[in-house]
């Protein structure tokens, strides 16, 4: 399948937040509803993994490149080891034609809507009461600000959704000597004060 790169106009933070998620794990860009694509059938029937002769009497009554419509996207994720998966639902378009060019206004909205960063942990990043150390800039650029008014040790809950659509609660907290940001799971049920899913 072959497809231009453009955030859907239409689409919610959270849609475009999940997309960004999966695109990251996938490490590909996905397609969004709405968007139009190519369909490759002798590509698909390859992938199959059967022999080409099960579908060879199809190929002859298809174009080698379908334009389609993207009807829907499902994001999946295995519940034991997270390995995601996509269902991409197409509509063959009555008029075929060309794949337009990506619009540099949704690719700048795209781009700006989800911010996100990787890190790799290491022993020292975690304290031995499951603390997690946040870094400076990290925490300034990606984590909702804190209200340091609060006093001295100002902090917020976050909720973060996992591939699974699960919860997790934590709490990010603005302490120590010297003060650093730090993150520890809230157990139980707390009262959320700022929601992210960054």
């Amino acid at each position: 399948m072959n497809h231009s790169s453009a955030a859907h106009p239409h689409a919610s933070y959270t849609d475009v937040l999940k997309k960004e998620l999966f695109d990251t794990c996938a490490g590909v860009t996905l397609p969004y509803r709405g968007q139009r694509v190519y369909y490759f059938p002798q590509g698909h029937i390859e992938q199959l993994g059967g022999p080409m002769d099960v579908g060879k009497e199809l190929l002859f009554e298809l174009p080698p490149k379908i334009l389609c419509e993207v009807n829907n996207v499902k994001y999946m994720a295995e519940r034991e080891t997270d390995q995601i998966s996509v269902e991409i639902t197409l509509f063959p378009l009555t008029a075929q034609g060309e794949v337009p060019s990506p619009n540099p206004q949704f690719l700048a909205t795209e781009m700006s809507a989800v911010r996100s960063f990787c890190r790799t942990l290491t022993a020292s990043d975690i304290s031995k009461h499951g603390t997690l150390f946040i870094n400076m800039c990290d925490a300034k650029n990606f984590l909702p600000p804190l209200e340091m008014s609060q006093g001295e040790e100002p902090h917020q809950y976050l909720v973060a959704t996992d591939l699974q659509g699960k919860d997790w609660r934590f709490k990010h907290v603005f302490k120590g000597t010297p003060k650093r940001h730090l993150l520890t799971r809230v157990e139980g049920i707390c009262q959320v004060k700022k929601t992210s899913n960054r």
